[in-house]
């Protein structure tokens, strides 16, 4: 969020490409965030056997 909230002073200061270059950055941190605290696949349960 802070880095949204930068991503928009910068483009109302006039700085139009590093907010866009932030916000990029933000949607990264999210995309990377998200895939490393995906739920581990467990497998499916065996029989007595193993089989």
């Amino acid at each position: 969020m802070p880095l949204l909230i930068l991503a928009g002073l910068f483009m109302w200061g006039g700085i139009a490409i590093l907010g866009i270059v932030l916000i990029i950055l933000a949607g990264l941190v999210v995309l990377f965030d998200s895939w490393t605290n995906r739920p581990i696949k467990k497998s499916a349960p065996q029989g007595r056997d193993g089989r």
